[in-house]
């Protein structure tokens, strides 16, 4: 849980960073911002907090050790002297540049951050904030002279859209911090840059993270085991993700043998359940936990799996809100085609 409400600036500074295969594409600042208007301080606090959601954490994480971290020292540094902020964030901003290695990395305002008073999991804290702002927006303003008005253009940042930006929180220090992470355009393989090489961070081990772990892994077991081949259908695979989202909304405290009796209640399948879970682990070098609090912001972001959508074709979209089992698939031999039959009591 997040609670910026009474969050406030102790420092700000502003460098210019973009690919390091452009000559001029790092822009040093010598010194933090000079106290800001209230209404500013406000726009600023808004542009960078609000993209930010209480889902997944990270942590910095090397190999080595932390002390071989290098944005986890320069971190250390910021929270621990404010002196330091200025050559520090020169420090951070020189680190990006270093990584910026893709030519297609667009240049922009690198905004380091001191925040006071943020409230995350009930832990009052101070946060360092970096920010990118890489693309630009065009704004008209109409000018008012003397009797008539002018329209001119503009360029600038648009308030509203933060492109890439990190929360580092001052707590959990001897685990690489708590941070938080937007990235808008990390779509793109360049644009990775951010989290593996500039970061270099590790997703945190936490409730958000076995609920998310353990709902890819029935989606995967749903794909994979519930096919045609083993003599499952579509419905079947509906049915049991349904089921899969009902225990997860109806529980607090996630229990793997409760869920299989719950969900699955059938010896054969709770079997091949047990043997994909091996095989999960073994794919994706993870092994989803078998008791945890169930994260209902981890349950919100992947309801995506949980959609009841069977498409047929390119002519229909079946979405299943009701009982799969009241669906039934079979073939019909004169046609030569599939089709599902839908039992209903009244037609709305």
């Amino acid at each position: 849980m997040f609670d910026f409400s009474e969050v406030s600036l102790k420092n700000i500074i502003i460098h210019k960073v973009g690919s390091n295969q452009e000559e001029q594409s790092l822009e040093l600042s010598e010194s933090v911002l000079p106290e800001l208007e209230e209404d500013i301080e406000h726009l600023l606090v808004d542009f960078f907090l609000r993209p930010f959601k209480p889902d997944a954490y990270y942590h910095f994480e090397h190999e080595n050790g932390l002390d071989f971290h290098e944005m986890f020292q320069h971190t250390q540094k910021l929270f621990g002297d404010p002196n330091l902020f200025a050559a520090q964030s020169q420090y951070i901003a020189r680190h990006l540049h270093s990584v910026s290695t893709h030519p297609n990395i667009k240049q922009g305002e690198v905004y380091v951050v001191h925040f006071a008073g943020c409230v995350v999991d009930d832990e009052i804290t101070d946060a360092i904030g970096i920010f990118k702002s890489e693309n630009k927006d065009t704004f008209l303003k109409v000018v008012q002279q003397n009797n008539h008005y002018n329209v001119d253009m503009q360029t600038g940042i648009n308030i509203k859209k933060l492109d890439k930006g990190c929360l580092i929180f001052n707590t959990e220090e001897a685990e690489g911090y708590k941070i938080s992470i937007v990235d808008k355009t990390n779509q793109s393989g360049e644009a990775m840059y951010w989290m593996n090489e500039f970061l270099k961070v590790n997703i945190r081990e936490d409730e958000f993270y076995d609920t998310k772990n353990y709902i890819d892994l029935c989606k995967a077991f749903s794909d994979d085991v519930l096919t045609e081949e083993n003599n499952f259908n579509t419905p079947d695979q509906l049915n049991f993700m349904k089921r899969s989202q009902e225990y997860f909304e109806n529980h607090d405290k996630f229990d793997e043998q409760n869920f299989e009796q719950e969900v699955i209640n059938e010896p054969d399948i709770i079997d091949a359940f047990k043997d994909f879970k091996g095989e999960f682990k073994e794919q994706y070098e993870t092994e989803p936990n078998s008791d945890f609090k169930i994260s209902k912001p981890a349950l919100k972001k992947q309801k995506k799996y949980f959609r009841p959508v069977i498409k047929l074709d390119k002519n229909f979209h079946l979405y299943v809100h009701g009982n799969p089992e009241n669906m039934e698939k079979g073939f019909d031999d004169i046609r030569r085609m599939n089709y599902y039959k839908l039992y209903f009591n009244e037609e709305n």
